[in-house]
């Protein structure tokens, strides 16, 4: 029962984790395509963690 509601939390974090590296990914091809200086600088390092 317990390590059934530990799996059920890992998965949790596990797709939160998921979205947030597709957005991650989302904003720098956007960031490439367009060259977005702006944006680059107002996020800084959160875009280029990876």
């Amino acid at each position: 029962m317990q390590l059934e509601k530990m799996l059920t939390e890992v998965n949790i974090e596990r797709s939160k984790f998921n979205t947030y590296n597709v957005l991650l990914q989302y904003i720098k091809a956007v960031t490439k395509k367009y060259n977005l200086n702006k944006v680059s600088s107002k996020y800084g390092k959160v875009l280029f963690i990876k």
